[in-house]
């Protein structure tokens, strides 16, 4: 599981039980990376109301964007656990081959995407990596692609989300999903960028 002790949903009671609860309404399981927070009930309960509003649907970027972002920066973040996760999620999603998925992680700014979308995702790799290289002219990019003020701020958003996820998966240790299993194995060896799970 982890490096630390987790309460799974089986084992979970009071508050915890309660907050795992609502989650399986709307997903149909509970993830490793949420487990982590089992032993502080109320991290759990903020870590789950801010993915709702930095990822999944939640950012004005839209889904597929917020994906694009969350995949790039964990591959590039060597984080195995969330690269295999959504380079995972996008195959099964989409289709794309693992070639595909492996060229996007890779060479993103040649692999069919728009200006836009290589724009965004050069900002955010600046930003998960090297944000004091930052400069007002990385903003004003992202306006000329498009970008208005509150999508640049959901890029941060986003992203900062995303590397605060990776650090807590490399830090405490977190290990492989059950679902990985139905994850082609040329795709997770090619998404095991950090520690292998």
């Amino acid at each position: 599981m982890s490096w630390i002790k987790t309460i799974s949903p089986n084992e979970a009671d009071g508050e915890l039980k309660n907050l795992y609860d609502v989650m399986l309404k709307s997903s149909r399981m509970i993830p490793k990376m949420r487990q982590l927070n089992s032993l502080r009930p109320e991290v759990l309960k903020v870590m789950n109301d801010l993915s709702k509003v930095a990822d999944f649907g939640g950012t004005t970027l839209g889904r597929e964007r917020e994906e694009l972002i969350t995949f790039v920066v964990a591959y590039h973040l060597n984080c195995s656990y969330c690269s295999i996760a959504h380079g995972g999620g996008m195959a099964r999603r989409t289709g794309a081959s693992t070639e595909e998925i492996v060229n996007l992680a890779c060479n993103y700014q040649n692999a069919g995407l728009d200006d836009n979308d290589v724009a965004m995702l050069d900002y955010a790799l600046k930003v998960a990596t090297d944000p004091e290289s930052l400069d007002e002219t990385d903003i004003t990019k992202l306006r000329e692609h498009g970008f208005d003020d509150v999508a640049i701020f959901d890029i941060v958003l986003n992203t900062a989300y995303r590397v605060m996820l990776t650090r807590m998966a490399a830090a405490l240790g977190i290990d492989a999903e059950d679902w990985w299993k139905t994850i082609p194995k040329d795709l997770r060896e090619a998404m095991s960028v950090g520690r292998k799970l």
